[in-house]
Formats: C-alpha cells, sequence, structure tokens
C-alpha cells in the first residue's frame, strides 16, 4: 500500500500525484496542513518538505526523486525518456524549472519566471512535447508547476473566486501564450484523474 503524504494546493505534490496517476499506480492520499504538517513529516522523513511517499518498505520525499522511484519500480510508461540524451535533456528541464526560488532569491525571481515562460514558448514551436516525441517528466513538471496558475479543468468564476485579483490578472495576461494553452491540453491529454482509473 502506497501512502502519498501532502499539500493539496502545492505543485510538487501535484506534480508527485501525477506521477503515480500517469502510471497508474494506487495510492491512499494523506493531505497535510502547511505548519502542522512537520509533527507527520518529521516521523517519516529527514526533511519536512513534502511530497513524501510512503510504500511497506521505504519512504521516499521530494517530487523527482518519488519520479524516480517510480520509473525504476514500474516501468511501464516510464516518465524518464529511455534514449540516453533525451534522458539528460528531460532532467535538465526538470532541475531548470525548479528553480530553486528562496528568500535570497526572491528579488529576481519575477525575472527568471518571466525567461522560464518566454523559454517554454520557445521549446513548444518544435512539438507538443519539451523532449522527443512523448511525454515525460520535463512536461509533467513544466504542467505541473503551471498548475496553480493555469487552473485546468476549472471554471473563471470558481477560479477568480478561489485566487486574488493580482494572480486572476497575471493570468488573463498570459492566457494567450503558447505555454498556457499547452498546459491545459497537456491536462486534457495526459492527466488522468485518481478516481477516473
Amino acid at each position: 500500500m502506497f501512502e502519498l503524504y501532502d499539500f493539496t494546493f502545492s505543485h510538487y505534490s501535484e506534480k508527485a500525484r501525477w506521477a503515480l496517476d500517469f502510471k497508474g499506480v494506487p495510492y491512499t492520499p494523506r493531505h497535510l496542513l502547511p505548519g502542522f504538517h512537520m509533527r507527520t513529516t518529521r516521523k517519516l522523513a529527514p526533511r519536512s518538505s513534502v511530497p513524501i511517499l510512503k510504500t511497506d518498505s521505504t519512504v521516499i520525499q521530494g517530487s523527482t526523486e518519488i519520479i524516480n522511484f517510480l520509473d525504476q519500480t514500474f516501468p511501464d510508461r516510464s516518465l524518464t525518456p529511455p534514449d540516453p540524451h533525451d534522458a539528460a535533456t528531460a532532467i535538465e528541464w526538470e532541475k531548470y524549472l525548479l528553480m530553486n526560488i528562496n528568500a535570497e532569491t526572491a528579488s529576481n525571481a519575477e525575472q527568471r519566471f518571466a525567461l522560464a515562460l518566454d523559454r517554454l514558448d520557445h521549446a513548444l514551436e518544435r512539438g507538443p512535447f519539451l523532449v522527443g516525441n512523448r511525454f515525460s517528466r520535463a512536461d509533467l513538471t513544466a504542467c505541473s508547476l503551471l498548475w496553480p496558475l493555469c487552473r485546468p479543468g476549472e471554471s473563471e468564476s470558481e477560479i477568480e473566486a478561489l485566487l486574488c485579483p493580482t494572480v486572476c490578472a497575471l493570468r488573463k495576461q498570459l492566457q494567450h501564450r503558447p505555454f498556457y494553452r499547452w498546459v491545459l491540453e497537456r491536462y486534457k491529454e495526459d492527466r488522468t484523474p485518481r478516481d477516473a482509473r
């Protein structure tokens, strides 16, 4: 039995949920509250961060590590491309997109975010996938990280009730961009909800 400890609104958690769902791996979600989560996570893993995947025999912390574990344990529908060059490119995209924004780097985060969106738009000129000709961990990472902004599957009224006016204005400004339409398409084509399996 697999258990996924996560935050419902975290894009890192969405990345882990999507990887599990994409591979059709059954799991029990354990949604935690930020702050209070440390009481649980410190018992499971060395760091307080989520997501954490707990199996009968091991604990895996972090969305990237969870994908690595799932690809090794369930090689069908691998999220890492089989070609070594494509695999390296997908992992490079994944590292680039995670950005490691913290208190020290927050001052230039907006510029880095804008550059990342430009890079995504440029990459998508070649086709519907960031690496090769199939869905990979690069696409999953990009779409998961943009999920809180793009909100696929939700109506505008739901989104406006959920997000602050500043974020809603940013969404409207970005909706015409190729990356934005691509996120919605990837969710439609490649994101099988857990309860639809």
